[in-house]
Parts: C-alpha cells; sequence; structure tokens
C-alpha cells in the first residue's frame, strides 16, 4: 500500500482539530469553488466530489433549497472571489431581488445536502467557516438535520449569533449535539432579524464524529490517512 505525503498531511491536519475517538466524517473545503460575478445568478450547488469523506460515507451534492414560494439562495456581486460561496437571499421575504435589509426570521432559503452510511454513525459536530458582507447579511447562524428527506427539521445545537459583519475574516463556528443514524439531510440556515436578505462568505463546511464500526476499526490501525479518506470521484 502506497502512503503519499497528501494522505499523511490531511490525517494529522484533521486529527488534530477533533476530539478523542471522533473524526472528520465529511469536510466541504470549498477552495476550489468559483462563481459567479453577476448579482443574482442562480446557484447550480457543488458537486459530490468536491467533498472529502471518510470510508463508508456518502454524500449527495450541496444544493440550495427554497421554502414555499422561494427559489433557493442565488449568488451575490458583493466582494466576489474564489474559493467560497457568496450566496444571497438566506432570509428574504419574497425573493425580490431589488429588496434588502431586515430579514422575516425565518429559513426562506438554504444549503442542504444528504450524508449516509451502511451502518449508523453518530454526528456530534457540524461547523462552519464564514463571514457576513454587510450588516444586511443574516446574523442568526444554525444547522438542522431531517430524517425523513426534509419534511421535518430538528436544530443540531444552538443557533450562533455573529456580531462581525464587513471586516473579510472567516470565522469558525462549531454547532454540537449528538444524533445517531445511518442517513440524515443537513441543512444551514442564516436568519435575521439582524440582517437576512445578504450575503454570506462560507468556505467551509465540516462534520465530525464517530463512523460506523468496521471504519473505526481502521482508523484504529493507524492507515487512516491512507485508507479512510477519499475524494469522490
Amino acid at each position: 500500500m502506497k502512503v503519499s505525503v497528501v494522505s499523511l498531511m490531511v490525517f494529522a491536519a484533521v486529527a488534530a482539530q477533533v476530539g478523542y475517538g471522533e473524526f472528520v466524517l465529511v469536510d466541504w473545503n470549498l477552495n476550489t469553488v468559483s462563481g459567479p460575478t453577476v448579482n443574482n445568478a442562480p446557484f447550480e450547488g457543488v458537486e459530490a466530489s468536491v467533498a472529502t469523506v471518510a470510508d463508508g460515507i456518502t454524500v449527495t451534492d450541496l444544493i440550495t433549497v427554497g421554502g414555499p414560494g422561494h427559489s433557493g439562495l442565488v449568488w451575490s456581486s458583493g466582494n466576489p472571489g474564489p474559493g467560497q460561496l457568496n450566496l444571497q437571499r438566506w432570509d428574504h421575504p419574497n425573493d425580490n431581488p431589488s429588496q434588502f435589509g431586515h430579514g422575516s426570521g425565518n429559513p426562506n432559503n438554504w444549503l442542504q445536502f444528504e450524508i449516509s452510511a451502511d451502518s449508523d454513525f453518530t454526528l456530534s459536530a457540524m461547523t462552519v467557516s464564514a463571514w457576513r458582507n454587510g450588516g444586511g447579511a443574516p446574523a442568526r447562524w444554525s444547522y438542522e438535520y431531517s430524517l425523513d428527506g426534509g419534511e421535518n427539521w430538528t436544530a443540531f445545537g444552538s443557533v450562533h449569533f455573529e456580531q462581525n459583519a464587513g471586516d473579510g475574516i472567516y470565522r469558525n463556528v462549531t454547532f454540537t449535539d449528538s444524533v445517531t443514524v445511518s442517513r440524515l439531510w443537513v441543512r444551514f440556515i442564516g436568519i435575521g432579524p439582524d440582517g437576512g436578505t445578504g450575503n454570506l462568505h462560507i468556505n467551509e463546511m465540516t462534520f465530525v464524529g464517530v463512523p460506523e464500526p468496521a471504519t473505526l476499526g481502521l482508523l484504529a490501525t493507524g492507515v487512516w490517512g491512507v485508507a479512510a479518506w477519499r475524494k469522490r470521484k
């Protein structure tokens, strides 16, 4: 078995940021994403192959979903650049591109994807690295999960209130809780009333937990950096 330098670097970096017995199950590192600079261009999602996942874990594309009467997130022209999702209309009462400011306090449009495995795994933390473009961007961030395809949602951890805005500094925010499943849907939402309609810049989302027993045994052998992490192609 050939051990690559990249694999060892990934192992060292990830092992340093999680707790004992926990591993990064999914990592959406968005440094290869490059979106349009045209304001309100439709966001067509990020392919599942961009995500790095633990062995035995499968994810779907990272997409946008809109609530009733809404059509999903769109790209923003505010401070565009590579290596990020620069998206707006998170909490937008009617998706009218000419209206910005305080939102409705409801998750009107959000990011969503599915995580599944051959057997049960436990999610214990969800992290987002993001910054608010300005005072009109949503200040209240949270993750939720669904066990029925998005019909019903349950909060994962507490809502984070982000007071900083407009400084261009990505801040890692971690949400902790515990859910043990073999399949679930995850969504990241941003709402007002402290802003809501403006854009958020996101460059990474990470999901930490305990993998299925077979994978956990592999990790314990010390070859996780080689075999347990891979790109979905």
